[in-house]
């Protein structure tokens, strides 16, 4: 059985398998313009995803484990916000530029994702 530490570990694999996927699906989108359903659909699971090991991240803090680095904190934080601040701005763009957007916010995600592993260890 995994630990805390170690199923945070594994769900910050499972948040880049995600984000990446989302991303690569936005830029499409963007591209062609297409298939907005799905792609709102799937930033609800990459948030969902993000959020669940956010609180477990906020847990292992609690329970006394800390990242090697403070700034890991200000990472998640901004990670887990990343796609829906990104989504807030393009609420009435049209389906190419709200697609374009939620491929950025799904980019500044893996920037912090990559950030994020690079503060974490311990």
């Amino acid at each position: 059985m995994l630990s805390m530490t170690q199923a945070h570990v594994v769900g910050s694999v499972l948040v880049l398998v995600a984000a990446a996927g989302f991303f690569i699906f936005a830029l499409y989108c963007a591209r062609t313009g297409s298939h907005g359903d799905l792609l709102a659909k799937m930033r609800f699971g990459v948030v969902v995803i993000a959020a669940l090991q956010v609180a477990l991240g906020v847990l292992l803090y609690a329970l006394g484990h800390r990242p090697a680095e403070s700034l890991h904190l200000l990472y998640g934080g901004v990670a887990v916000a990343a796609i829906p601040l990104a989504a807030s701005f393009a609420l009435e763009a049209p389906p190419k530029a709200k697609a374009g957007a939620l491929a950025g916010g799904a980019g500044l995600m893996l920037v912090m994702i990559w950030r994020l592993w690079v503060t974490g260890g311990g």
